[in-house]
């Protein structure tokens, strides 16, 4: 009987340096960003020991002048105070999560009306959103859904206006501003 050898691959294997040249380049890549972790976080390291040795001079130098730190003035404490409070307003205004906001408007906003604008003023924690609705029955529909949310309190229609357009066959709409305090929100 004869041995019978099957090869069902078409292609002679080619044996390419391209795959191995990538892998040596990633390798080397690693190795570089392992290199510089290492030397950052050495860097890093001796400057938290001068640091901390700064702080040790620092402690040293106030025990030995003892309680003679000079007390602060009212005026001292009113500006430290406004710089405070004005600091505490910018963080207010960046951490405030207009996703919550716009989700919590995309919720309440009944078909036919369109938001243009939505303005907060963080100090008061109001919000004026501004848009265009079909009907006045639109506009007066979003005003009690905000005034009968959780997210929203003190819903006023602060202005509306009915709108024609002669030059696309007598098309109208209303125009108006909603105004509303947003409790949900992180506003100061």
């Amino acid at each position: 009987m004869m041995k019978i050898d099957i090869n069902l691959s078409t292609k002679r294997r080619r044996r390419s340096i391209v795959p191995n040249m990538v892998a040596i380049g990633l390798v080397l890549l690693a190795a570089a960003y392992t290199w510089h972790n290492v030397e950052l976080y050495r860097f890093n390291r001796s400057q938290i020991t001068l640091l901390g040795e700064q702080l040790t001079r620092l402690d040293k130098t106030l025990e030995a002048k003892g309680s003679s730190v000079p007390t602060a003035t009212r005026e001292d404490i009113k500006l430290l105070t406004e710089e405070v409070n004005y600091i505490n307003r910018l963080i207010a205004r960046e951490a405030f999560s207009w996703t919550e906001l716009l989700t919590s408007l995309e919720k309440k906003v009944p078909k036919g009306v369109s938001i243009v604008q939505i303005s907060p003023e963080f100090e008061t924690r109001t919000i004026k959103v501004s848009g265009m609705a079909k009907s006045k029955k639109e506009v007066l529909r979003l005003v009690g859904r905000l005034g009968r949310s959780d997210e929203f309190s003190d819903v006023f229609l602060l202005r509306h206006e009915d709108v024609i357009k002669k030059d696309a066959g007598e098309e109208s709409f209303v125009t108006f501003d909603v105004s509303a305090k947003y409790v949900s929100g992180e506003m100061l």
